[in-house]
């Protein structure tokens, strides 16, 4: 209900009355207590006065016991109508007067006095003597009557006072002051309500007022200027909101929509269901508690921005919001403007599943580039690596980074990296392609092609590919030699059978004559020319062999076994030449599919090299280990001598038939060495070593199922 307003002059009224009243009874209130005051201690004194004269006035007539006089004195004592009683007690009698309901004097009855009596009690003396007392009884209540009277008199003046000033106070101030403020005040309400056409107040008010008229006026010109600026500024609001092509909306704590543009209430389905969802169900129920977090996020922090579905009857879209709190009369609220993606989302979608598709291909082409056991790299014009193979990293010993934007050159400085770059160098010069051959510091050979090919940028690319042949070049050498040596051993076979018949026949002549030989002057010849003899039939077993057809019996064995015979089998040899043979291969090896007969007769021919090779005190030396070469895994064995050595243009040709540099050697020891190591896929060479002697190094390719690699050897 509302609250009904006072009038001006019913304020000013009553202030003047309220403090009229409170001054008036203020200075009436301490008149009436200080009169008050003064008329009970009049009444005390006359109480203790005349207590004072009846004391007196009775001594003379209580001793002489007159009570007739007793009774006069009395009498005459008790008239002032405050008098109550007098009551005189002397020779044990009792004399006295008291008044009864109707105020006169009746004789004293003994009853007792009333207790808002004043009582003044004197003793009654007669030369010095006490005869007897007087007891005054004063009454107070014709003073009480008398201060009511007065109380009443003051507030019947204060009464009057104030109904004066309220008199005075509203006409005073109804024509100057009431009147002209309630014109103004009908006016200033007809201005609130909206009444354009309301009268306005007329002049002629006092200059404080008309004053207060004329500001009036003016603030309301000036507010009909500033609602018509509000309303242009409104309508220039709603135009710029309903501008925005995505949406916008005000919302406050509990999620009731307070504003929205029009793109909101079309895609909502109307105003009415804005105002009936005072809730975020428009958010995708999947979507409602990182929304709802964020929402959080800004009343307390006060900005966010979130991505996520909105629900337009049977139409999901996505958006994606910018929201920031506003602080409107204490209360926050959430502005928040929305930018519709589905067209992205779903356009990024088809490019994911596109960039998928382009990334599973180049994941497929890139495995399958890596699958490629070939090295091959691609290779920009300068010759800069642009994309290599798992092989090709292999091959360099690089990662992915440190070998991408390298120039070929600069991976190694040995082959086939050199061999390649000076391809490309070369086919720089507009050549289609070119191919070369090389072999790199472990002897494998590399066939080298390198091919121009233009990149989808435009960018001109060269492709190229590292061929390893090491064992198709291995192949065709072996197969040279071994037609070679079929041709010489079908030669030599031939040769050594014709010439073993006539041998036999000069050894069964010096035989026979040897009684006859052992005389002087014939036993040097006949020991020369037994010595040749053993020299020419040790050549035609050698020839023999050298010209044995391949006929293996394979079985896997232990390589150890097959160097222990061999070394049991040279020590007398190694004996007689002074020449300690030292066995350093002991350790555990793998198994290898052998000829044991065969692999023994190497061992001895390279035991035998050696004791020949080297000094008297000489040690000969094996070793073995596990190695690897040109990518496979092998056991290599080491026979070192302590001879000179080879010479170096002589590596290669050591392995040659009759190629020899020691006086009396037949040259084959070591060519059926390569002959029988070859049989077995296996590689012999020749080298020296750094402090002195010679080195035979023979490598055997280990089993498929052979018994684990063990550590090296020391030799």
């Amino acid at each position: 209900m509302a609250t009904r307003r006072l009038s001006l002059a019913t304020v000013v009224a009553a202030t003047l009355v309220v403090v009229t009243t409170a001054l008036l009874g203020t200075y009436s209130i301490i008149s009436y207590r200080s009169d008050a005051k003064r008329q009970w201690e009049a009444l005390r004194g006359l109480g203790v006065v005349q207590a004072d004269e009846l004391s007196v006035a009775l001594a003379l007539p209580v001793w002489n016991i007159d009570r007739a006089q007793i009774n006069r004195v009395i009498d005459a004592m008790s008239r002032p109508k405050s008098v109550y009683g007098i009551s005189v007690v002397a020779a044990g009698e009792t004399y006295g007067r008291v008044r009864d309901s109707r105020r006169r004097l009746v004789p004293w009855n003994g009853m007792s006095a009333p207790g808002d009596m004043l009582v003044e009690e004197r003793p009654i003396l007669f030369s010095g003597n006490e005869i007897g007392t007087v007891r005054l009884l004063v009454t107070p209540k014709f003073l009480q009557d008398e201060l009511r009277d007065t109380l009443l008199r003051i507030v019947s003046t204060i009464v009057a006072v104030d109904v004066l000033l309220i008199l005075s106070t509203y006409l005073l101030l109804w024509r100057a002051v009431v009147r002209p403020l309630t014109a103004i005040e009908k006016y200033a309400v007809a201005v609130s309500t909206g009444d354009a056409g309301a009268p306005q107040p007329a002049s002629g008010f006092p200059a404080e007022l008309e004053s207060l008229r004329s500001c009036i006026e003016a603030m309301v010109r000036q507010l009909d200027h500033r609602y018509a600026a509000l309303l242009e500024q409104e309508a220039f609001t709603n135009t710029a909101i309903n501008t925005i092509g995505g949406l916008f909306f005000v919302q406050d704590r509990e999620g009731r929509f307070i504003r929205w543009n029009d793109t909101m209430e079309r895609l909502a389905g109307g105003e009415q269901i804005l105002i009936e969802r005072p809730d975020r169900t428009l958010v995708h129920p999947d979507d409602r508690e990182g929304v709802n977090r964020r929402i959080a996020e800004v009343f307390d922090a006060g900005q966010a921005e979130v991505e996520t579905r909105l629900v337009f009857g049977t139409e999901v879209k996505n958006y994606t919001f910018s929201a920031r709190r506003m602080d409107v009369g204490g209360q926050p609220f959430l502005v928040a403007t929305g930018v519709d993606i589905t067209e992205r989302r779903h356009a990024e979608a088809e490019q994911r599943r596109l960039q998928d598709a382009v990334e599973r291909s180049a994941a497929e082409w890139k495995e399958t580039f890596d699958t490629v056991t070939t090295p091959i790299l691609i290779t920009e014009r300068s010759g800069a690596v642009v994309r290599v193979n798992h092989a090709a990293l292999e091959l360099s010993a690089l990662s992915e980074e440190q070998i991408a934007g390298r120039h070929i050159e600069a991976i190694s400085a040995g082959e086939p990296w050199q061999t390649a770059a000076q391809l490309i160098t070369y086919i720089a010069g507009e050549r289609l392609g070119t191919t070369a051959e090389t072999k790199d510091a472990n002897g494998r050979t590399w066939d080298i092609i390198v091919s121009r090919f233009s990149a989808p940028n435009g960018s001109e690319r060269f492709i190229l590919v590292l061929w390893e042949i090491t064992g198709f070049v291995e192949l065709q050498e072996s197969l040279r030699r071994s037609e070679t040596m079929s041709a010489m051993g079908t030669l030599v076979a031939g040769v050594a059978h014709e010439v073993r018949n006539p041998l036999f026949g000069i050894s069964a002549t010096l035989d026979a004559f040897q009684e006859e030989m052992s005389r002087p002057g014939y036993a040097e010849c006949a020991a020369t020319l037994r010595l040749e003899v053993n020299r020419l039939i040790h050549l035609m077993q050698e020839l023999l062999e050298y010209g044995k057809p391949p006929a293996l019996t394979i079985e896997r064995g232990d390589i150890r076994d097959v160097v222990g015979q061999a070394v049991a089998s040279r020590l007398p040899a190694a004996l007689a030449a002074q020449v300690e043979i030292r066995n350093g291969l002991t350790e555990a090896m793998p198994t290898l599919l052998m000829d044991r007969s065969r692999l023994r007769q190497v061992f001895e021919n390279l035991i035998d090299n050696a004791i020949q090779h080297s000094d008297p005190g000489g040690v000969v030396r094996i070793g073995g280990a596990l190695a690897d070469h040109a990518g496979r895994h092998w056991v290599e064995c080491t026979v070192d001598d302590g001879g000179p050595g080879f010479a170096p243009q002589d590596f290669d040709r050591v392995f040659e038939p009759f190629f020899t540099q020691r006086e009396g050697g037949t040259g084959l020891g070591l060519s059926i060495v390569q002959r029988i190591v070859e049989e077995h896929s296996g590689k012999v060479s020749a080298s020296n070593r750094p402090e002195g002697g010679g080195r035979i190094r023979v490598l055997f390719p280990v089993a498929g199922n052979g018994t684990s690699p063990a550590k090296s050897t020391p030799t």
